[in-house]
């Protein structure tokens, strides 16, 4: 039989390939005069200190702009909820590829307190991942902050008002008793029209200080009333974190934050015991927590207070395992379990 020709067929370029490398080259040649760019502009930075500034703070707006288009992805909505709520958790512990709060960028997610209703659905479905999110939300002395500074300011910008007040009216007497001695005081004809003009003057100058005088009242009752809604609101906050409290056992005591890391003191009560520990989440999104469990008395505790330390310590002992009483390093999405691990622990009975 006749052999038949096989041809080998050219191999034709994939063009996604294809594609994907003149990208890729069109890039690099795009990068290349921005990376020298950015070397000319160090270069002059540190020959003129005045000019780098003035770069950085004509640069500083379309970075942020450009981190904030970047960093915006949909919110998954919590059943029962109106608005998604970004939880502490959810920030904290999302994957290294999505920036989170973890992450050191200027723009933030604002939190927003979740209603009533809302919570009250969370309670009913034992939810207490989100539970808890919610109270580490409100744990934060950063409210609490927030509100002391702008009590004092609106305080001083009060005492301003009253000052200046104080001043109009003293200014607003002396002129009433001014105008008094100019219409005693009239002689002549000449001397009548020159107080009438004086008179005209001090009117029209007593209509505007009065017109200030309302104007500063005014302003003083609305800030007067948005120091009341603030008190309200952190009442509503206070009692939140109450219902939180009960139904989690957990409590944050403390809440300290350096340049690297984010520390919480935490206490955890139990049927049979509690404990106190600390727990670390460091601020360059390396998705680990620190588990610090504090098993030494304060020095300036009582007698009775040592005595119920040591009791709670020898519980302590009974009930957790050997590796929740020393420090614990784990990732960020299990801390939910460690949770779980830890209350089960607490609520083991002792004999």
């Amino acid at each position: 039989m006749p052999r038949k020709r096989t041809t080998k067929r050219a191999e034709v370029p994939n063009k996604r390939t294809t594609r994907a490398k003149s990208v890729q080259k069109e890039e690099m040649e795009d990068a290349k005069p921005l990376n020298e760019a950015k070397v000319s502009e160090n270069e002059a930075g540190i020959d003129n200190p005045g000019a780098s500034q003035d770069q950085k703070e004509n640069q500083e707006p379309q970075n942020e702009d450009s981190k904030k288009q970047g960093d915006k992805k949909p919110l998954s909505p919590i059943p029962g909820l109106e608005n998604p709520l970004m939880t502490p958790s959810k920030r904290l512990f999302d994957s290294p590829e999505r920036p989170t709060l973890l992450s050191p960028t200027k723009a933030r997610q604002e939190f927003r307190l979740p209603s009533e209703a809302a919570v009250s659905q969370l309670v009913q479905r034992k939810d207490l991942k989100t539970l808890t999110s919610i109270f580490n939300d409100l744990a934060t002395s950063k409210t609490e902050k927030m509100f002391q500074d702008y009590k004092k300011l609106s305080e001083r910008k009060h005492q301003a008002s009253e000052t200046l007040i104080n001043n109009l009216t003293k200014e607003n007497q002396k002129l009433r008793s001014s105008l008094k001695s100019l219409q005693v005081g009239k002689q002549n004809s000449k001397e009548t029209e020159l107080m009438k003009r004086q008179i005209e003057t001090l009117k029209r100058e007593n209509t505007r200080l009065s017109s200030e005088i309302e104007s500063l009242s005014a302003k003083r009752g609305s800030n007067k009333s948005e120091i009341d809604n603030a008190v309200a609101e952190l009442d509503l906050m206070g009692t939140k974190l109450e219902i939180a409290e009960l139904l989690t056992g957990l409590t944050c005591q403390e809440y300290i934050e350096d340049s690297e890391n984010m520390i919480f003191k935490m206490k955890q009560q139990g049927e049979t015991c509690y404990l106190i520990y600390q727990l670390l989440i460091s601020k360059t999104g390396a998705g680990e927590i620190v588990y610090i469990p504090i098993l030494k008395h304060e020095e300036s505790q009582s007698g009775s207070d040592r005595e119920e330390w040591t009791e709670n310590l020898n519980k302590l002992e009974k009930v957790l395992p050997d590796y929740l009483l020393d420090n614990l390093t784990f990732p960020s999405n299990t801390l939910y379990n460690f949770y779980n691990k830890l209350g089960r622990s607490l609520n083991k009975k002792v004999d």
